[in-house]
């Protein structure tokens, strides 16, 4: 194998413009159904192999109050292929390499001055950062199940329409008493690792909206209509990270979506803020106070914003 360890012909660059030279043999992968991996060696000069890291694992950026998340690096080879993992050795080996200057050993003759890097690639969702948006690193599920009601026809309930049953007749009952499903969806939300030092301000964004509804439409939710979104809850934990942000946080939020249509019901459609009435059916709930100032049941946020 030759190897042109002469980093001025290397002609290869990173986004970055981290200069590298693929080595012989390189790229190689594996493909199944709907997985599969590249890998990749570089040479890389060893004072550049903490901006390649860098480059390979963005940090989150925090930019006047908001933060935007950055995509890993992507393959050159293949745009749905994400850097997995990065490993380093000197090269050649017959020099320690010192690429984070611990023993004074860049531009010291004594340490070789180039490592190898090898990079493995692996499938992964979307992470296309041109788009300032932060919805496309969210990774969101959903759980659809209801809630039983029991519920009655008001004070007289009609059985059948007479061309159904024997004799053509109709039976008529009172205060029937039935049972109805409420459609509701449970949603989870899982955020990338983000850094600690944004932690406070997460937390601040959940608890102004906890326990409210969603004031606009919300395309993370399949364009969910207003007042069908009520914030449910978050929790979060801390690892441990090489970065030098400190820790990084793992969180998860919660949303309750209760939606029927108004052509399911004979009337407007269900929301949050709709109550079941006994006899009456669904019905939108104010709360009047002592100046008569009627309230929804719940207060709006846009809850879009949580994930700005």
């Amino acid at each position: 194998m030759s190897i042109n360890v002469s980093s001025s012909d290397w002609n290869l660059r990173t986004v970055g413009g981290i200069k590298y030279k693929l080595l012989e043999g390189f790229p190689t992968g594996s493909f199944e159904d709907e997985t599969g991996s590249i890998e990749e060696q570089y040479l890389i000069r060893a004072n550049q192999l903490n901006a390649f890291i860098n480059e390979s694992f963005p940090s989150v950026g925090v930019f006047g109050g908001y933060w935007l998340f950055n995509g890993k690096r992507v393959c050159p080879h293949h745009n749905r292929m994400f850097t997995k993992r990065v490993t380093f050795e000197p090269f050649p080996k017959d020099k320690p390499a010192d690429p984070y200057n611990v023993y004074g050993g860049l531009n010291n003759p004594a340490y070789t001055q180039n490592v190898k890097v090898t990079i493995s690639y692996s499938v992964d969702k979307d992470q296309d950062s041109d788009d300032n948006d932060n919805e496309t690193f969210l990774t969101v599920t959903a759980d659809t199940g209801g809630e039983w009601l029991v519920v009655d026809a008001g004070e007289l309930a009609l059985w059948g329409s007479g061309a159904n049953l024997p004799g053509g007749t109709v039976v008529e009952e009172f205060q029937m008493p039935a049972t109805q499903l409420v459609p509701k969806t449970q949603w989870n939300v899982k955020w990338p690792k983000f850094p600690n030092t944004i932690l406070s301000d997460v937390i601040e964004r959940c608890r102004e909206s906890f326990g409210k509804v969603n004031s606009k439409t919300m395309p993370l939710f399949q364009d969910a209509i207003k007042e069908t979104i009520l914030f449910t809850g978050f929790s979060y934990s801390q690892e441990w990270s090489w970065r030098e942000e400190g820790p990084s946080v793992s969180m998860n939020m919660t949303f309750d979506e209760k939606f029927i249509e108004a052509a399911d019901v004979f009337g407007e459609n269900v929301t949050h803020q709709h109550v079941y009435r006994p006899g009456k059916g669904f019905q939108e709930l104010l709360m009047v106070d002592d100046d008569g100032v009627g309230q929804n049941l719940y207060k709006n946020s846009d809850l879009n914003k949580l994930f700005k």
